[in-house]
């Protein structure tokens, strides 16, 4: 499966070391998608699996894709040891991308977390990923927001943050796009503005 960024053996235990650092965009991420009140979830380039461990406790689907097969061992391994099933949401693992989703359902909310602005193929790989959204669901990206960052910050991680700029392409038939800023955080979500049976 072809990467969006080559994550392997070195690289994904280096990124999973990063976690302490990103522990308030993990926790901000957590919140808001608990605030949307989904019954399932699917997080496209899930990594470490971080916010799907967050998500444990609410007794719902969760679903996890990453490209990486090193990421999800280390995803796996965080997930066994953040609590047994029984007493936490199961979460269900496989490889896949923005392009290539394995599950053959719908979910209430599907996000990409630091993931996005690695994407290939945007504009084509969204329209299926929307079609994959219950009649209520939502796509939520969540990505550093270039245009809150200092001029310092911005030059190291160019290739890592998103801007309104980035996604105002980014529009669909069918489909209302809100973009938000909090704090560091930029949030695009696309939303159905029609319900799945009407013609």
């Amino acid at each position: 499966m072809e990467d969006e960024e080559s994550f392997g053996f070195v690289k994904s235990r280096l990124y999973a070391l990063t976690s302490h650092w990103r522990r308030r965009f993990i926790r901000f991420v957590a919140d808001d998608i608990r605030s949307r009140n989904p019954r399932s979830v699917l997080d496209i380039g899930c990594g470490t699996g971080d916010i799907l461990i967050q998500l444990r406790r609410l007794g719902i689907e969760l679903y996890g894709i990453d490209p990486s097969p090193f990421m999800l061992e280390l995803a796996e391994k965080k997930i066994r040891d953040s609590g047994p099933n029984h007493e936490l949401s199961p979460v269900f693992l496989s490889r896949g991308n923005n392009r290539y989703i394995p599950f053959e359902r719908e979910f209430d909310i599907i996000f990409s977390s630091l993931s996005f602005h690695h994407w290939k193929g945007r504009d084509e790989s969204v329209p299926d990923i929307l079609a994959r959204l219950s009649g209520h669901g939502e796509f939520v990206i969540y990505e550093y927001d270039g245009e809150a960052m200092s001029f310092l910050r911005r030059l190291v991680m160019a290739k890592h943050t998103l801007s309104s700029v980035d996604v105002e392409g980014l529009r669909f038939d069918g489909y209302a796009r809100v973009v938000q800023h909090s704090g560091s955080v930029i949030i695009v979500s696309f939303k159905k503005t029609f319900s799945k049976n009407s013609t």
